[in-house]
């Protein structure tokens, strides 16, 4: 989860945090599975809903 966070705030710094509906999305997420896997709580379904987010998110910028 340290790699996906220090992505974002990559992407953050290029201007995505401001102007995608999805990025605030995205960081919750990687919050959330974060947070499970400290106590130990499962995470299968985040990580599936955080890859499909992630995926969704590159698809639409490419095509901008």
């Amino acid at each position: 989860m340290k790699k996906a966070k220090e992505q974002l705030k990559i992407a953050e710094l290029m201007g995505y945090g401001k102007k995608d509906r999805e990025f605030a999305e995205i960081d919750i997420d990687i919050r959330e599975i974060d947070g499970k896997i400290s106590k130990d709580e499962k995470t299968i379904k985040l990580f599936d809903e955080l890859t499909k987010r992630i995926n969704d998110f590159k698809e639409r910028i490419s095509k901008q």
